[in-house]
């Protein structure tokens, strides 16, 4: 998740009305990426998904997380998605122009938490 937060980071331009998005998703990229290398399971091989960015097909390399933190890192990315979900939702207020966008961004972190919380 933390990769596919990233490549819209990149995506997102740094000035403007999007440069609040671009902060709140670059954070929680970050921060989703040091939370699975602090967690990963090295004894077990990295599977590769397959991934649909656009009109392009990406294979992803994905890490196990270790059986024993599997319901603390699920809680602590979760926690992750739901501030920036926060962050977005208030970096929107008061300009109804980038609202609506900022609304769509923070829905599709929800649908993430949805998947997060059926594993």
């Amino acid at each position: 998740m933390a990769k596919e937060l990233q490549a819209l980071v990149k995506k997102l331009p740094a000035q403007g009305e999007y440069a609040a998005a671009r902060e709140a998703l670059a954070t929680a990229s970050a921060e989703l990426a040091g939370l699975s290398r602090q967690n990963r399971d090295n004894s077990q091989p990295r599977l590769r998904i397959t991934v649909q960015a656009d009109s392009e097909t990406k294979r992803r390399p994905v890490s196990a997380v270790k059986p024993e933190t599997v319901a603390e890192t699920n809680a602590k990315a979760l926690a992750i998605l739901e501030d920036t979900t926060t962050v977005l939702l208030r970096s929107a207020e008061g300009n109804n122009d980038v609202a609506l966008h900022y609304q769509r961004i923070a829905q599709a972190l929800n649908s993430s938490k949805v998947l997060l919380r059926s594993s």
